[in-house]
């Protein structure tokens, strides 16, 4: 990916909804900062402790004029012309 594609949410995922509500993730976005590296935080529900911290390319969105920082890659779908 990178600055100016379109993408949309390939997967739903509870990381994404930290990021933004659901109804931000149903409309297609635009990369405005190519990829980078970021880090993916897990936490365990229960205790609210982190339990692993994964190192991912990411990349900075914006949908329907806001912008979401370190969106990770994995949870998006480039679309194609």
């Amino acid at each position: 990916m990178k600055k100016g594609d379109l993408v949309i949410k390939a997967i739903e995922n509870q990381h994404l909804l930290r990021l933004a509500p659901k109804q931000t993730w149903d409309n297609p976005g635009v990369v405005i900062r190519g990829v980078y590296e970021g880090s993916l935080t897990l936490v365990d529900a229960i205790t609210g402790k982190n339990i692993a911290t994964e190192i991912t390319p990411v990349v900075d969105i914006m949908i329907a004029g806001q912008i979401i920082k370190e969106v990770p890659t994995k949870f998006l779908n480039r679309v194609v012309r």
